[in-house]
């Protein structure tokens, strides 16, 4: 399979009750305060499709831990940080193990509507 690692520029959060999906917002940065180029553009929306492919499949509960542990050889009963353990257990999600983290991860994401269909690229 293949990984894919970005940051989301923006999520925006509904703004009415009845309209319940985020949007995802990529800001592509340039010098000058105009459009970006068409090439920008293209490369802008195809990256907003795969984190809107990745945001759906998060909150769908798709995420594939085990091939996660397997691809990157990571051990999922590995111990954390004494600190880590201490920041998850102040947030509310008391993780011993990587495999804790991530089921944490997967519980929290599973609960998001998935992103709306509008991309948003300025």
């Amino acid at each position: 399979g293949v990984w894919l690692v970005g940051v989301v520029d923006e999520v925006r959060m509904p703004g009415t009750e009845t309209e319940r999906n985020p949007t995802l917002v990529e800001t592509k940065t340039r010098s000058q305060a105009t459009s970006p180029a068409e090439p920008q553009q293209r490369n802008g929306r195809l990256q907003l499709m795969c984190y809107k492919y990745m945001w759906d499949n998060l909150a769908a509960d798709n995420f594939p831990s085990r091939q996660f542990f397997d691809f990157f050889s990571l051990d999922p009963h590995y111990i954390l940080s004494e600190e880590i353990r201490e920041n998850t257990t102040n947030s509310g999600f008391p993780a011993k193990t990587l495999d804790d983290l991530v089921r944490y991860f997967r519980n929290t994401c599973c609960m998001l509507p998935p992103a709306h269909d509008q991309l948003l690229l300025r």
